[in-house]
């Protein structure tokens, strides 16, 4: 070690609890590993997606390519502000995404009430939510079902519903208009 070098305190108790991480991979590599220890299904699940940081995303999202690898795009800004518990409950909502094939099923429909509709079919109603721990961040809010509404239809049920309904939208969907588009890849599937 340099003399310029300063040696970095080993982690204390609340460092490896529900702290927040040194830096995103930190983060993203944490929440990983607790939802492997806590729930394995999900943390091997994770374990095989792609991770690539991209800020033209708001927040995190999955896309299913070549051939049926899983990139999951991540803003790093957005996971920054997350603790670790928060950032596992993310990763669980997005692996939830996939296994309900709700990327095929999108079909022409469009993106941000399909994206609405899919996030209430996952997350449930705020007063009893399906996975719990999800951030409670002002641009977050709305993922959950109108706590009026019957709470067992399908996204394609809810997302007809959402067509017929007036409901504020604080950010746009991936792909949606106002939303930068998904990058495009470059031959090992990084986002130019």
């Amino acid at each position: 070690m340099s003399d310029t070098e300063t040696k970095k305190a080993p982690p204390t108790e609340a460092d490896t609890g529900d702290a927040f991480a040194t830096d995103t991979s930190d983060l993203l590599m944490r929440a990983r590993c607790k939802l492997l220890t806590l729930n394995p299904w999900y943390g091997t699940m994770a374990s095989m997606f792609r991770w690539k940081p991209f800020d033209g995303i708001q927040t995190i999202g999955v896309r299913v390519v070549d051939g049926g690898y899983v990139d999951c795009l991540y803003n790093p800004s957005f996971c920054n502000q997350l603790t670790v518990n928060e950032m596992m409950a993310v990763v669980q909502h997005e692996i939830e995404h996939i296994v309900r094939l709700h990327c095929v099923r999108v079909g022409s429909r469009d993106m941000r009430k399909w994206n609405h509709a899919t996030d209430f079919t996952i997350n449930g109603k705020e007063s009893n939510p399906n996975i719990k721990g999800l951030p409670n961040k002002e641009d977050l809010k709305g993922i959950y079902y109108p706590e009026n509404w019957q709470n067992n239809m399908t996204s394609e049920e809810l997302y007809d519903r959402l067509q017929k309904t007036r409901i504020r939208y604080k950010a746009p969907a991936p792909g949606s208009a106002g939303a930068k588009s998904w990058p495009k890849k470059d031959d090992q599937g990084n986002p130019q």
